[in-house]
């Protein structure tokens, strides 16, 4: 069903575009949702800054390539809002597929990243703090390459905290040459949401390593603490509704439903669990650091998740989610700096007994871990944001393997069933609006 489009500009404007009273309708640029009802048909719109012209616009043929809009704008689902498309515009762009490789990679190089991490983990927080610290290294490059692009193309460059508020509240058509100058203003709560998303990235990661410790001694696998890392797409739903009431629907309920059976099998039904009830001493001890290994890494989850609801945050400041994800880990990897120095003052780290291939193992974990999240951010550019996200998170299937066949950690049978069963409630969610497109289209037939 399509709705009838709001109209914001003022009578004057329409009767003079209506009538054609010695106006180049080629000088308008149409914003947001305002479409005249005499030149458009009801309900079809181009958002964001299009050049509107009044023979494609006019011509029947043409206005098949304009898509219905509604009267509100779309809302952002989790997956589109970290590292997709930008949500203002609902223009449909030409799918690369190349980025289904991306994410694949972007899989692999994130399980690097966590094997990294959890064979690392005897001290959690000096490793956590020397891996968080290579975190901005692709976040500088990637303000070197824009400055650079800058300089050549002689369009400034504009960090996300500086906004321009008349581009902010432009909402109505107006001519080229009374387009109001771009005049960039500090805006404070950017900044601050942006610090503030980055804290839980890094303090999210130091659970993770926790939870990895955790799992070892209570010889768990480490894929265990990855998939629960997915519990995210529950809490970011669940923020949602809270929130901003976005509403669960039956497809994203059958996600979070999987997820959550998932988590609760991954924590029972551990490796001999018939042999271990009679060792009473043994599983007292394992089961304490295995509720210890659940509870840090659902915390994580749930860090990661808060991280991904500020950049909802973030998308009603006009800043773009893509350029987020490029933010949060220069900020994490800020933090970590600052806490490497602070942990070589305060402790003596001669005592962690750090040997040079430890060092450099961990400084590798921390580029692969930055190098997927730049993947996943171009994957789900140039891609299908949900399609994107959930081959990206395969990772805690790579992390089980990995661990299984290199290091012999232990894993039941109905342990890879709730792993299997935690990335596909979490691709459900990611693919809501696909799969309820695909069951209409079914209804239909």
């Amino acid at each position: 069903m399509i709705n009838k489009v709001h109209q914001t500009q003022p009578d004057k404007d329409q009767n003079n575009l209506k009538a054609g009273n010695n106006v180049d309708k080629n000088k308008y640029y149409l914003n947001n949702e305002f479409t005249p009802s005499e030149t458009f048909k009801s309900g079809y719109t181009i958002e964001g800054n299009t050049p509107v012209n009044s023979k494609n616009v006019n011509n029947p043929d043409n206005q098949q390539s304009l898509r219905p809009s509604n009267l509100n704008p779309p809302q952002s689902s989790f997956h589109t809002m970290r590292l997709s498309d930008r949500s203002t515009s609902t223009i449909q762009k030409k799918v690369n597929h190349t980025y289904i490789i991306l994410a694949l990679l972007a899989s692999l190089f994130n399980s690097t990243g966590q094997i990294v991490r959890g064979y690392e983990s005897k001290n959690a927080l000096a490793s956590n703090l020397i891996q968080n610290s290579t975190f901005c290294i692709i976040p500088f490059l990637y303000l070197i390459f824009r400055r650079i692009k800058s300089s050549r193309t002689g369009v400034p460059m504009i960090m996300p905290w500086y906004q321009d508020p008349n581009a902010m509240k432009q909402n109505n058509i107006l001519p080229i040459e009374n387009q109001p100058k771009a005049t960039y203003k500090f805006v404070p709560k950017i900044l601050m949401f942006l610090m503030i998303g980055g804290s839980f990235e890094f303090i999210g990661c130091y659970f993770l390593v926790l939870s990895f410790h955790f799992g070892q001694l209570a010889h768990m696998n480490d894929g265990i603490t990855s998939s629960l890392i997915l519990f995210s797409c529950v809490y970011i739903l669940i923020m949602q509704y809270l929130i901003y009431r976005d509403k669960i629907n039956f497809i994203q309920a059958i996600g979070m439903l999987l997820i959550l059976v998932a988590v609760a099998i991954v924590s029972v039904f551990t490796p001999d669990q018939t042999q271990r009830i009679h060792q009473e001493a043994e599983e007292h001890s394992d089961s304490y650091y295995e509720a210890l290994c659940i509870l840090t890494g659902l915390i994580a989850a749930v860090l990661f998740g808060q991280e991904i609801v500020f950049v909802r945050v973030l998308t009603e400041y006009k800043v773009d989610g893509e350029l987020s994800g490029y933010f949060y880990p220069l900020f994490v990897g800020i933090y970590g700096i600052i806490g490497v120095i602070s942990y070589v003052i305060i402790f003596d780290i001669g005592e962690d007994h750090y040997e040079l291939h430890d060092l450099l193992l961990i400084l590798m974990g921390g580029i692969c871990e930055s190098i997927g999240m730049v993947l996943q951010i171009i994957a789900s550019s140039i891609g299908i944001g949900g399609i994107a996200f959930s081959l990206a998170n395969t990772c805690c299937i790579f992390v089980t393997l990995f661990n299984y066949l290199v290091f012999s950690q232990p894993i039941s049978f109905l342990q890879v069933i709730g792993i299997i069963m935690t990335v596909l409630g979490a691709s459900i969610i990611s693919l809501d609006d696909k799969i309820t497109a695909l069951v209409q289209k079914i209804k239909i037939k």
